[in-house]
């Protein structure tokens, strides 16, 4: 796999120079997940920013986490999945940001998925050498959120409205 070419293809690093993919590659570790391999739980603390180079893993919100990472039953476990990302999408970012704990977690749900991990302080090493590079990827990471957050309320509003639709159809009745 070549690394460079992988960052170059995500939406976090889409519009970097082959020099500067290469030096975001350099501080990048790739990490193979197994299907249904739990990447990171909700709360944890980590700041690592991941690429997902090949396969697919679900962003999801609740469940607890048994030790073979499968989710356990019962409604207090119940978990909502929050998105599904392939290859180029990139998953971490609000724990980068802002140093809390991770609000979400995250596994693979195929055998072959690889992902590359970049940490953070390494990451902002290299922006403070390279401004200009930092100023594409700062802006990258503010569409990234962006789109988060229009998803989010996007999601709101569907739920409002159908609350709506489903609310006048019973009084119809």
């Amino acid at each position: 796999m070549n690394i460079a070419e992988a960052i170059r293809k995500s939406d976090l690093f889409f519009d970097l120079t082959q020099e500067q993919a290469e030096l975001i590659a350099s501080i990048s570790v790739e990490r193979k997940a197994g299907l249904n391999e739990l990447i990171f739980a909700e709360g944890s603390s980590g700041r690592e920013v991941y690429i997902v180079a090949h396969g697919i893993v679900e962003v999801f919100h609740g469940g607890a986490q048994t030790s073979d990472s499968t989710a356990t039953s019962g409604a207090e476990d119940e978990q909502l999945v929050l998105a599904t990302l392939m290859s180029g999408q990139s998953f971490g970012e609000i724990a980068f940001v802002d140093k809390a704990v991770r609000e979400a977690s995250v596994r693979s749900v195929s055998d072959d998925t690889v992902l590359l991990a970049i940490n953070p302080e390494e990451l902002m090493k290299r922006c403070d050498e390279n401004p200009t590079m930092g100023y594409h990827i700062v802006r990258n990471i503010a569409r990234t959120l962006a789109l988060i957050i229009r998803e989010m309320d996007l999601h709101a509003l569907g739920g409002a409205y159908w609350t709506q639709a489903v609310s006048s159809a019973q009084d119809e009745f």
